[in-house]
């Protein structure tokens, strides 16, 4: 009998068979949200599975009555950002979405997010890139925005993380989207944003399980030692969600 990972290297058409699964259908919204952004948009399977299940958690939260506003760190060109908004506009959340984003690229990683795994394809290369390339996801505001032009809600809220969360200091949250992949961002985001989630909301963690984004996992890891949400879940492809 072949090992799973024989299968997947024979036989690359196996790995999902998309026809057998309600989400990835033409006419599911979920679907059709994900695949009608208007900017350009990579597609690999471990995308589909964190964005899909980013719209069901959104969906979730709005079926679940749970108050509040709801933000995203990390938006890149806005993506993720049109999944969620064309969400909350089918299931009638009418809360603002604020969106943090330095619109710079990435910030100076720590040593936390140096990749030491000899398991990863090649670590001196992204680490090289790390150290050498702080423009890495930027993104233009004004690209973005247009991008996103269709969702009046959006506030934009450029700057560097935590120094952008000023002036939100009193709002409440039923979702989070945190995509920034370095550690001290994603440190940050947790602790500003969880104390402040309305009980039931969910804060969902791009980076999480990557190899690239070691400092990611580092710091969720770290937040789950001291907090204790009601239910944390990992996503067998990348990412992790989890409901206060």
């Amino acid at each position: 009998m072949n090992k799973p990972a024989d299968i997947a290297k024979s036989a690359p058409e196996r790995w999902a068979i998309w026809e057998r699964f309600r989400p990835v259908q033409e006419n599911a919204e979920d679907w059709q949200t994900y695949c009608s952004f208007r900017g350009e948009a990579s597609d690999t399977l471990s995308k589909r599975t964190r964005f899909l299940s980013l719209a069901q958690l959104v969906r979730r939260v709005a079926a679940a009555g749970i108050q509040g506003a709801v933000a995203e760190c990390g938006c890149f060109t806005g993506h993720s950002t049109h999944v969620i908004a064309r969400t909350m506009t089918l299931c009638g959340i009418a809360s603002p979405l604020h969106v943090f984003d330095s619109f710079e690229g990435l910030s100076a990683p720590t040593n936390a997010d140096m990749i030491t795994s000899d398991r990863h394809t090649n670590p001196s290369a992204v680490n090289t890139i790390l150290r050498t390339t702080e423009k890495m996801f930027a993104s233009d505001l004004s690209t973005t925005m247009a991008n996103l032009s269709e969702h009046k809600f959006i506030v934009f809220n450029p700057g560097w993380i935590p120094e952008s969360f000023a002036g939100m200091e009193d709002e409440h949250y039923a979702f989070v989207h945190i995509d920034v992949d370095l550690y001290e961002p994603t440190r940050d985001c947790l602790d500003f944003f969880y104390p402040r989630l309305n009980r039931g909301g969910v804060i969902q963690i791009d980076d999480y399980n990557f190899m690239d984004w070691p400092g990611s996992q580092k710091a969720v890891d770290e937040f789950l030692a001291r907090e204790k949400p009601s239910f944390f879940f990992e996503l067998p492809l990348g990412g992790a969600f989890m409901v206060k």
